[in-house]
């Protein structure tokens, strides 16, 4: 449980302000920095948080004790608390192991059942034309 201190309110305040703008600086956005999500840091964001003292767990700041607050606000006051940009490498996309075949319906010229109206086309038969026999009739 955390106890109430006159001075907590004005610690957190001076935290969540000094951080944000360091936060949003870096990621180039107005998103709110994930302080019950430490991993989406890494995976969503791109950054990491350096300098944070080691005695204190990264978690909301609304539920750290005074001594826990103070200690972030001595290490963001000497410069060692900041987010910094994580400098991965660029993914790379697997290409297709089909990239030169031809696939699909790229290999059939035309659509067969094509709605044109009311009718289906077919690829056979043009609109208002009917099929011809193949069987003619002998006389």
């Amino acid at each position: 449980m955390v106890h109430y201190h006159p001075h907590r309110n004005t610690l957190r305040s001076y935290i969540r302000r000094r951080l944000s703008a360091n936060f949003r600086a870096v990621t180039g956005g107005t998103q709110p920095i994930p302080w019950s999500n430490h991993g989406s840091l890494q995976t969503r964001f791109k950054v990491e948080i350096c300098g944070w003292p080691a005695g204190v767990e990264f978690r909301s700041i609304s539920v750290m004790g005074v001594s826990d607050l103070g200690a972030v606000v001595v290490a963001i006051e000497q410069g060692l608390c900041y987010f910094r940009k994580l400098d991965l490498p660029a993914k790379r996309r697997k290409g297709r192991s089909d990239k030169d075949e031809i696939r699909g319906r790229q290999m059939c010229p035309f659509k067969p059942h094509q709605k044109i109206g009311l009718i289906f086309q077919s690829p056979r038969f043009v609109r208002g034309e009917l099929p011809e026999d193949p069987i003619e009739e002998s006389p």
